[in-house]
């Protein structure tokens, strides 16, 4: 049985984080009722210190409330790793985007790909937003990562490893 201060807490944490009501949607009590809130998940390696990402993300317009975390770990503290996100975290490590201007041929990019599979994401975003969809959340949370990508953390032509996925209809898709 929660202690009234337990129970006090854990209202508040829900009245900034919202819960998830009967019909599975995300939503958070708003001043005479619920909203529905939107969430998507950013995932890249980024050798720059969390300090200079998160200046530079304050710097990039949106909508959004952004969380910065360094590292997946503290993703995992709220989500299981073998969750639907967990699986999607999974898959995203593999993609890289290379630049144009990355000659090297098909099958060294391949082997890159492989050799970082495995390695976990330097920095995870999630982002939130009231009366948004979780698409629409992670369709200006990749125009976020674009700003970030076009700053000056990273160099010109430097290939960037990061994904966008949001749920829809139950499963994580990742946004182009």
């Amino acid at each position: 049985m929660d202690t009234f201060e337990e129970t006090k807490k854990r209202r508040e944490r829900m009245m900034v984080e919202g819960f998830v009501n009967r019909e599975g949607t995300l939503v958070r009590p708003v001043k005479g009722g619920l909203a529905p809130v939107g969430k998507a998940y950013a995932f890249f390696d980024c050798d720059a210190p969390k300090e200079e990402v998160e200046r530079e993300l304050s710097q990039i317009p949106n909508s959004l409330e952004l969380s910065l975390s360094q590292g997946e770990a503290p993703l995992f503290q709220k989500y299981l790793r073998n969750s639907s996100l967990g699986k999607a975290l999974e898959i995203a490590r593999s993609y890289i985007t290379y630049s144009c201007k990355d000659h090297r041929s098909k099958e060294a990019k391949i082997a890159e790909c492989n050799a970082v599979k495995n390695r976990e994401f330097n920095y995870v975003i999630e982002a939130y937003s009231l009366n948004k969809s979780n698409a629409d959340v992670g369709l200006e949370l990749g125009q976020v990562m674009n700003g970030l990508y076009t700053s000056s953390l990273y160099k010109k032509g430097e290939n960037l490893r990061a994904s966008v996925a949001a749920e829809i209809e139950g499963e994580y898709l990742f946004v182009e």
